[in-house]
């Protein structure tokens, strides 16, 4: 049975000067060069907690954090560490959240619920699919339903943006993908969001925490 631990936290408002450059220090210098590039303060401090917590999780499953200085991206840009642990980043809104795992492989997508036009999506879902949005009580909250559910798989494949939404087919909790066999899992980390996590793990433990920076 497989353990994931998934950390979040929640960033809205700009830390202090003296906190931010302290954090900072402790992630690699190609990464604050990547954190440093952004232009607005939410998405620097985003990118800056979820590779926090990502510390943080190699800490709490018995891993020194200074592993984070080991990350890797592959050629469609999904970060990875070396060895048999595997981890996801997500973030929207004022959450930040990550997975961890030590045996498997796992995509997580966060989205926040905001009035959107749905039918610029369209292309995005099978027929069965938009029927069902269309269908759907609210609308909106089907919409991010389906969308994270297939970006989590998409995150956890690790071929980006290589595959289309379109050729993933959600109908269930159990889902094939480049003949493999993923199960999705809804988080629940407020009213006001829609997490899924994509795993290759057929019963996981969730472990579910508040980090405060």
């Amino acid at each position: 049975m497989g353990l994931i631990e998934i950390l979040y936290a929640v960033s809205n408002s700009p830390l202090d000067d003296e906190r931010w450059s302290a954090y900072l220090h402790y992630l690699p210098k190609n990464i604050q060069e990547r954190i440093q590039r952004y232009q607005r303060w939410q998405d620097r401090q985003a990118t800056l907690f979820g590779k926090l917590l990502l510390r943080e999780g190699l800490k709490r499953r018995g891993h020194h954090p200074a592993r984070i200085h080991d990350l890797t991206w592959n050629s469609y840009g999904r970060p990875s560490l070396v060895g048999s642990i595997d981890f996801n980043i997500s973030h929207a809104g004022d959450y930040v959240v990550c997975g961890i795992i030590d045996h498997g492989r796992i995509g997580i997508d966060l989205e926040q619920i905001r009035p959107i036009e749905l039918t610029d999506f369209e292309s995005s879902f099978t027929p069965q699919e938009w029927q069902r949005i269309q269908c759907a009580t609210n609308k909106s909250r089907s919409f991010y339903e389906c969308w994270t559910s297939k970006e989590s798989l998409i995150k956890a494949d690790g071929r980006g943006l290589s595959l289309s939404l379109s050729d993933i087919t959600i109908d269930g909790p159990k889902v094939a993908l480049s003949n493999t066999c993923w199960f999705l899992h809804r988080i629940d980390l407020n009213a006001d969001y829609i997490c899924h996590l994509a795993t290759d793990m057929k019963n996981p433990t969730f472990f579910l925490t508040e980090v405060k920076f």
